[in-house]
């Protein structure tokens, strides 16, 4: 599973990140998953990640809301 992080952690979006290949843990409503940064996320506010559909839809409740969700980093 993979993710977009928010532009200010991101850094120049004209370069690679330093932080693309990380991986952050996301703690869901419904699950733990990690997800590996793979670009960037430039109307994301600090802090926030924009997850691909299979991430979304693994930490979210059947409703699809995210209602408690957070992340940090981890070794991949």
């Amino acid at each position: 599973m993979v993710a977009a992080l928010n532009k200010p952690q991101y850094g120049d979006t004209d370069k690679v990140s330093p932080n693309c290949g990380r991986c952050a843990k996301i703690k869901g409503d419904k699950a733990t998953v990690i997800v590996k940064i793979v670009d960037a996320c430039p109307e994301c506010k600090f802090g926030s990640l924009d997850l691909s559909k299979a991430a979304f839809k693994a930490v979210t409740n059947a409703d699809g809301v995210a209602k408690d969700i957070s992340w940090s980093w981890v070794d991949c």
